[in-house]
């Protein structure tokens, strides 16, 4: 740990001495990434996903999940994020998972990423419009903001009530 700044754990890694080592420096871990495509995931396996997930932040004493939306469904690039249909299908596993999370304690949060369906502000608020804001936040990365050509300081402002975690590059 020492001088490190940032750390990446798979999901599948053994948490427990990472957890104790943590819990003996005073820290926390800040999020807990959501595994998978969740475009192509049917709603059965998006429940297997978030079981998995709630089990690895509660037992990290972690709180937040981020999720990103790529315009994929892994099988096919561009599949989504080209129609309102895929915006309401995306919305509605948001909130499934997010449901799911919320009523562990666990709060979800969508990462605005630059080629994801997050990329643009209309499309962040298309999802946000969409989605119980009990169950879905975002995860706000400046850094993708100005690679997406947004002004982040606008981003923030505009969603500053759903914004629950925060990426500053």
């Amino acid at each position: 740990f020492g001088a490190v700044e940032g750390v990446r754990l798979e999901s599948d890694a053994d948490w427990s001495d990472c957890r104790e080592k943590m819990r003996e420096l005073g820290l926390k871990l800040a999020a807990v990434d959501f595994p998978g495509m969740i475009m192509g995931m049917d709603d059965n396996e998006l429940r297997d996903s978030v079981k998995k997930t709630a089990e690895l932040a509660t037992s990290c004493d972690c709180d937040t999940v981020v999720t990103m939306l790529p315009r994929s469904d892994g099988k096919k690039n561009h599949s989504f994020g080209t129609c309102s249909e895929h915006y309401d299908t995306a919305s509605a596993k948001l909130n499934l998972i997010g449901g799911m999370l919320y009523d562990k304690g666990l709060k979800l949060c969508v990462h605005n990423h630059i080629d994801h369906m997050t990329e643009s502000v209309e499309e962040m608020e298309i999802l946000m419009n969409g989605t119980n804001e009990k169950f879905v936040g975002i995860c706000f990365d400046t850094a993708h903001a100005v690679c997406a050509g947004h002004d982040p300081l606008y981003s923030a402002e505009k969603f500053k009530e759903r914004i629950r975690h925060l990426h500053v590059k």
